[in-house]
């Protein structure tokens, strides 16, 4: 698959140098976590890489599932599942979650 066939609908949020937005691949709904810098170094990629592995790894209606990483001179990118998304302020101020002692 190839991050050109998608259609960004809404940037979520910016924080450094990651945009994550929402997106349309093939009329499915998809978030994008995108790296906005030329170049990342070997360690910026190998954490992308072990985040994609250990989100593959959960299982749970609460973490968003990888679909692809990709990585090229000019973009690191993480895609995932689409349906069903919203902020972790959302989904506390949603479920009502208070710190437990």
């Amino acid at each position: 698959m190839k991050l050109s066939t998608l259609h960004k609908t809404q940037v979520i949020t910016t924080f450094g140098d990651t945009e994550l937005y929402q997106a349309q691949r093939d009329e499915v709904p998809v978030i994008v976590k995108s790296l906005q810098e030329d170049n990342p170094s070997a360690e910026t990629i190998a954490r992308w890489q072990y985040e994609y592995e250990l989100l593959s790894k959960l299982a749970n209606e609460h973490v968003l599932t990888p679909l692809k990483e990709e990585n090229s001179r000019s973009q690191t990118t993480l895609l995932l599942e689409g349906h069903g998304m919203c902020s972790l302020r959302q989904f506390i101020a949603a479920e009502q979650i208070t710190e437990q002692g």
